[in-house]
C-alpha cells in the first residue's frame, strides 16, 4: 500500500514535465521562428497536411 501511495504522489509531483515529456514525443519539438508566416501559407499547409492523413 505505502509504495503504491509512494508511486503515485510521485506522479502527482512530476505531473508537468511527464505532460511535456510525453507532448514532445508526440509532436515533435516546437522552435520559435524570429519571423512570423503570412495566414495564408499556414492554413495551405493545414490543407494540404489534413488531405494527405485521409
Amino acid at each position: 500500500m505505502v509504495i503504491i501511495i509512494g508511486f503515485t504522489g510521485s506522479l502527482l509531483v512530476f505531473e508537468k514535465e511527464i505532460n511535456q515529456f510525453l507532448i514532445s514525443q508526440q509532436f515533435g519539438q516546437v522552435i520559435p521562428q524570429e519571423q512570423r508566416l503570412p495566414i495564408e501559407s499556414v492554413l495551405e499547409t493545414f490543407i494540404l497536411t489534413s488531405i494527405q492523413v485521409k
